[in-house]
C-alpha cells in the first residue's frame, strides 16, 4: 500500500462492501482495478485458492458496475511449496 501511495495513485486496502473485502482497490478517472490475494500452501491448493479468489473479485465487482468505470480484476495466488506468484 505504501509503494501504491506513494507513487500517487488512489488506493484502498480491505475496502468493505456489503459483497465483503477485496484485499485492494486501486481507483482511476476511467476505471478501477480490485485485487485479491491467496496464500496456498500446497501446489495442489493453487487452483482452489484462484477459483474462490475469482469468485470473490467478481462479486465486489458488482458494487461498482454502476460506475461507468472499466472494471479491471486480478487474483494473485502465492504458492508456497514452489515459491512463486500465480496470477
Amino acid at each position: 500500500m505504501m509503494l501504491l501511495n506513494a507513487t500517487g495513485l488512489t488506493a484502498y486496502p480491505e475496502p468493505h462492501d456489503f459483497q465483503g473485502r477485496s484485499d485492494v482497490l486501486i481507483q482511476f478517472d476511467n476505471y478501477i482495478i480490485i485485487i485479491e490475494f491467496k496464500f496456498a500452501k500446497t501446489s495442489s491448493e493453487v487452483e482452489s485458492k484462484r477459483k474462490t479468489g475469482a469468485e470473490q473479485v467478481s462479486q465486489y465487482a458488482e458494487t461498482y458496475a454502476n460506475s461507468n468505470k472499466k472494471i479491471i480484476t486480478a487474483v494473485f495466488v502465492a504458492d508456497d511449496e514452489k515459491r512463486q506468484i500465480i496470477l
